[in-house]
């Protein structure tokens, strides 16, 4: 049961068990309600959280209202691909797949029996890719059956490429969804969601939360709803690091085994720029700027992507140069980072004036996060400038 809107910034989910999922168009997973007179009387989910991923176990109690037999597919999809609006290249404005989502250790029952899913791709030529894998499988309701349906499985909380989710301390995002309990008959009488941590993973990490837990309690969040019609999610975000300190020493430990990770060395500096660590943090960033470098014993290597897209609106030389001069070397902070920083900012600001002027006609194109970061660009190349300047009045 993932529920979509189209072009909206979603990330990883874990759904309910939906009826008759792939009748549905790709891009609308919460319709009017089914053809159906199955209903759900309560449901009762567990999500544990890891560093990476989720464990979800749903227990479904359902019931057949009608008079004759009715049989229709159970499932819902296996990754969460929503469409998201982004900025291509750091500018560009477009239409991309988020990352992440996949679901896997799957396991169905019903009634305490195991049944064989299936794994399905619909709608091949929707060229949007999303929400085309499912899990199935057909149950059959006798008129006034009640049973039981529980799954397992474990979903992805970890999308690096879902623009929200950057931060130092690694965020991560779950999203329960309960839109599509529309698809059942009549409201759903009660739902219980239960959070908790994996041994060494505390509560403490999580927020925000939306919305607030009804209960919480050490160890254990917990959200109550009862007969509702579902229209709205169980959004989770937590953290990796508890705090920057934390993440600076797990970071450095992880570093010592695979010392050329590019996005580990980009979150060590963050981190150590967020604990006043300047001169650590500067020596990252200039690391980063300079990661085309020669190689003992291979070519030039270019810099990860991941790396780029999480400096999409900002200059490595730039927060070089400004922690070179927050830890007091001033000439490491303008030659050469603040120089470089200046012709790397210049481009930006080209680029972003080039990208408002063609579009500053076009409503369908919101512009005020590509002017407020033209003005952060132009502070920025300003305070670079004044960097050098006070170098030639010394």
């Amino acid at each position: 049961m993932i529920a979509v809107l189209p072009l909206a910034l979603l990330t990883v989910a874990a759904p309910d068990i939906a009826p008759n999922p792939r009748n549905r168009s790709a891009m609308d997973l919460a319709p009017d309600r089914a053809t159906t007179e199955v209903a759900m009387r309560a449901e009762v989910v567990e999500l544990v959280l890891h560093e990476d991923f989720a464990e979800v176990r749903a227990v479904f109690d359902m019931e057949h209202t009608g008079d004759e037999s009715e049989t229709l597919e159970v499932g819902f999809p296996t990754e969460a691909r929503p469409l998201v609006k982004s900025v291509r290249e750091g500018l560009g404005y477009g239409d991309i797949l988020s990352g992440g989502g996949v679901i896997y250790a799957f396991s169905a029952s019903v009634d305490g029996v195991k049944v064989e899913a299936t794994r399905k791709e619909v709608d091949e030529d929707d060229p949007r890719e999303v929400h085309r894998k499912w899990i199935c499988w057909p149950m059959t309701f006798e008129p006034k059956q009640r049973c039981r349906v529980e799954v397992r499985y474990e979903v992805e909380t970890k999308d690096d490429f879902f623009l929200m989710q950057r931060s130092p301390l690694r965020t991560r995002e779950l999203i329960y969804v309960l839109k599509t309990g529309r698809g059942w008959h009549d409201t759903i009488g009660s739902a219980r969601i239960l959070l908790r941590a994996a041994d060494g993973f505390g509560l403490d990490r999580v927020g925000p939360v939306d919305p607030a837990p009804t209960t919480k309690r050490k160890g254990e969040w917990e959200w109550l709803i009862e007969d509702f019609e579902p229209d709205e999610d169980i959004r989770v975000g937590y953290r990796v690091f508890q705090d920057s300190n934390h993440a600076v020493e797990r970071l450095t430990a992880e570093l010592a085994k695979q010392p050329d990770d590019a996005v580990r060395i980009l979150e060590l500096a963050e981190n150590n720029e967020v604990l006043g660590n300047h001169a650590a943090a500067a020596a990252g960033y200039a690391r980063i700027a300079d990661w085309s470098q020669e190689k003992p014993g291979k070519p030039r290597y270019r810099r990860p992507r991941l790396v780029d897209i999480r400096l999409r609106n900002s200059s490595a030389a730039y927060l070089a140069a400004r922690n070179f001069a927050a830890a007091g070397d001033l000439e490491r902070a303008r030659e050469p980072w603040a120089r470089r920083a200046v012709d790397e900012i210049d481009e930006l600001i080209q680029r972003t004036t080039n990208f408002i002027e063609r579009y500053k006609d076009n409503p369908k194109v919101p512009l005020d996060d590509s002017r407020a970061r033209l003005e952060r660009a132009r502070e920025r190349r300003a305070e670079m400038a004044r960097l050098i300047e006070s170098g030639r009045e010394d």
